[in-house]
């Protein structure tokens, strides 16, 4: 889902504010979330996890074009940094910490329940603390799909080997 969802996603980030796009998005990944805890079947499962994957595309983009808005040029490297850090560690841990939790309980329920629960905290925590980005107005004959980014990337050789060091490095840690 997330290679179908990624050229929509960058463009939903900058045409919709952050907060609004921030909380639906996380809201209906909780809402998936908590319908997988009490073990829907197969087709529905896969629907939710289709859903929440489709829903994450957007939400990343959001939180990465967020950044620039409360960190300065010369810090947001780190802070990117950061929040990569944060993320893999959560994507490693989360896992195996579920894995921990079905083993101990023998039961699905309890992983799903705090998944949708951090969900909405997170989006809980996007409203509170007033963290957003305004809609970024659209510019007249703005090239915004795949193609285009694919053209970029095929035209300049650094960014073409970075973004293939970068997806094998993905491939080679999943």
């Amino acid at each position: 889902p997330n290679i179908i969802a990624a050229p929509y996603g960058g463009l939903l980030a900058d045409r919709i504010s952050a907060r609004v796009l921030l909380t639906s998005l996380m809201g209906v990944m909780g809402l998936g979330s908590l319908i997988m805890a009490f073990d829907p079947g197969f087709v529905v499962s896969l629907a939710c996890l289709a859903l929440t994957a489709f829903c994450g595309t957007p939400v990343g983009a959001a939180f990465t074009a967020t950044l620039p808005e409360y960190a300065t040029a010369e810090d947001l490297p780190r802070v990117n940094g950061l929040m990569s850090t944060g993320m893999s560690v959560g994507m490693m841990f989360g896992p195996s910490l579920a894995g921990l939790l079905v083993s101990g309980t023998g039961s699905y329920f309890w992983p799903f329940m705090i998944d949708a629960a951090s969900f909405w905290i997170l989006a809980a925590a996007v409203l509170f603390t007033g963290v957003d980005r305004k809609p970024q107005p659209h510019i007249e004959g703005e090239k915004t799909g795949m193609a285009e980014g694919v053209k970029v990337l095929w035209r300049n050789p650094l960014l073409r080997a970075f973004t293939s060091m970068v997806t094998v490095l993905i491939l080679s840690i999943s």
